[in-house]
């Protein structure tokens, strides 16, 4: 009877301490979910996000990025943003039958290799850095520094594309162009009767991350996207 009794008595003393131990666990993984949208949120035209948030999310960085859950925000309702993909262009083919896109809506099936594919094109696009830093970056060692690792790691994304291409293109040469599709304004849908899958309005990013200021057709020779296809 004493020795059920102390068993006892250690089961309780103990059970204080594994529902604290469980409790904490919770919370880290409720402050992983929320970190990356608390950051998105708050952001500004002129900050990356508030310094609270900032400072949750990078102490969550680990636990955060490796279940994905820092994934863009923008893309879902009420106000979606455009949305981008790859586009690969054989420069020995037709050209009629030369492009091919990431994703595919008729190639990529079912959905999930479609989403799969939606959103590698996004991540890469999400990690385009321009190949010249902004002149206020020159000037400040640290945003200089930003700008170096940022484009260091949007290379080495590239990189491992494009080998992944060069397989499956046996060599061949191509182009490798980012894609934007953004959303018809009511003028254009109601008033021009603008299809959203109309070719004039997936416009072809440059490089240099300069704003688009025409809408050009996907595969269109005029694109100044990374020509060439080995680096």
């Amino acid at each position: 009877m004493a020795a059920d009794r102390g068993k006892g008595n250690r089961q309780q003393s103990a059970a204080p301490l594994v529902h604290g131990i469980l409790s904490l666990l919770i919370a880290l993984h409720l402050a992983g979910i929320v970190a990356e949208p608390l950051r998105f949120f708050s952001r500004s035209p002129v900050l990356e996000g508030a310094p609270y948030a900032l400072s949750l999310r990078r102490w969550m960085a680990p636990y955060v990025e490796f279940f994905y859950w820092d994934h863009g925000y923008f893309f879902f309702a009420p106000n979606p943003g455009p949305n981008h993909l790859l586009e690969v262009t054989r420069l020995d083919s037709d050209p009629s039958e030369a492009s091919s896109r990431w994703p595919d809506r008729q190639r990529h099936w079912p959905r999930l290799d479609y989403h799969r594919h939606f959103m590698l094109a996004e991540f890469y696009h999400g990690l385009a850095v321009a190949p010249q830093p902004d002149p206020q970056e020159v000037q400040r060692p640290d945003l200089l520094a930003r700008w170096e690792a940022d484009r260091q790691r949007f290379l080495a994304i590239d990189r491992s594309i494009r080998r992944h291409l060069d397989e499956e293109l046996e060599g061949r040469s191509y182009r490798l162009d980012r894609i934007e599709h953004p959303l018809p304004d009511p003028d254009q849908f109601f008033g021009d009767r603008l299809r959203l899958d109309d070719p004039r309005s997936y416009q072809v990013l440059p490089d240099a991350m300069a704003p688009a200021t025409t809408l050009v057709a996907p595969g269109s020779p005029s694109s100044p996207v990374m020509e060439g296809a080995k680096r």
